[in-house]
């Protein structure tokens, strides 16, 4: 059961993943902002999805480590087990891509907000 928990908390994290490529002096910002390792500290939504992401958060830790070269370190560690996963990803504008799903994104100092379907996720930069 621990493992299939782990496995889905994956899965929802992936999908919550986003990013940027080097394409101008634009892209160059929003990657730029981007850099570094952001740890989950919210989630808002009522799907399976975000509840999921919520009972996660008393029991684990989630976090994205996003490098210039556009690949994002997703790590999640739950039970005293860590996992980790990398991803590509890319950002045009205010949408971030990774693993191919796209979702909406903002940063506001150091916070960085996720909108998606599933619900709104919260990261910290650490």
């Amino acid at each position: 059961m621990k493992k299939r928990i782990a496995i889905l908390l994956v899965a929802v994290m992936a999908l919550t993943a986003f990013a940027c490529q080097n394409n101008g002096d634009a892209k160059d910002t929003e990657t730029n902002a981007l850099i570094g390792t952001w740890t989950l500290v919210q989630v808002d939504g009522n799907t399976e999805e975000a509840q999921m992401a919520k009972m996660f958060l008393t029991m684990g830790t989630s976090e994205y480590t996003f490098f210039e070269d556009g690949k994002v370190m997703v790590t999640v560690t739950f039970n005293g087990e860590e996992q980790a996963q990398n991803y590509k990803y890319s950002v045009d504008g205010d949408k971030m891509t990774v693993n191919g799903d796209t979702a909406g994104y903002k940063i506001e100092g150091d916070l960085l907000t996720m909108y998606m379907n599933e619900g709104n996720f919260v990261y910290k930069r650490k």
